[in-house]
């Protein structure tokens, strides 16, 4: 099985780092037995651009982004089949995100497994600190993927 976590964000715009962070934090933990059949990249693309790693080969694919909102740290899981639903998640990777999926199924093309994960964040400002809510929301996710990735690569 080979995976691919893709992590979205942009390291100049404050906490939209968070992306990027989770990934670094993944670099060091996930065990060099899995390192052969992980990918990790980092992104500051977004739109029809993320069309490319879709398309790759990957058998599952695990996107890790940041969305504005009112609150800091929080993570959510989003399926890719009910993006299309959340009308109140603020964030350029999104937008493109839901109609890539949909023109790939129009084409026929096959499309891996994918999971979204999200953190929450309040400050996009250039050169804004990353709150200690979200590094610890980083750190909690960081978590999560490498469990996940885990019981992925272990089953048979």
């Amino acid at each position: 099985m080979r995976i691919l976590i893709l992590a979205l964000g942009n390291d100049i715009a404050g906490e939209d780092i968070a992306g990027f962070i989770v990934a670094d934090i993944l670099e060091r933990l996930i065990p060099n037995d899995f390192k052969d059949s992980i990918d990790i990249i980092k992104c500051i693309e977004s739109g029809v651009k993320l069309m490319d790693y879709i398309l790759r080969g990957y058998d599952h694919i695990i996107i890790i982004d940041s969305i504005l909102s009112n609150a800091r740290g929080e993570i959510i899981k989003i399926k890719p089949s009910d993006m299309k639903t959340i009308g109140r998640i603020r964030s350029p990777h999104y937008m493109g995100i839901p109609d890539i999926l949909k023109f790939l199924e129009y084409l026929g093309v096959s499309i891996p497994s994918i999971s979204i994960y999200a953190i929450t964040i309040k400050d996009i400002s250039f050169g804004a600190k990353v709150s200690n809510d979200v590094l610890e929301a980083c750190r909690k996710l960081a978590g999560i993927i490498l469990e996940e990735v885990s019981n992925m690569l272990k089953s048979p």
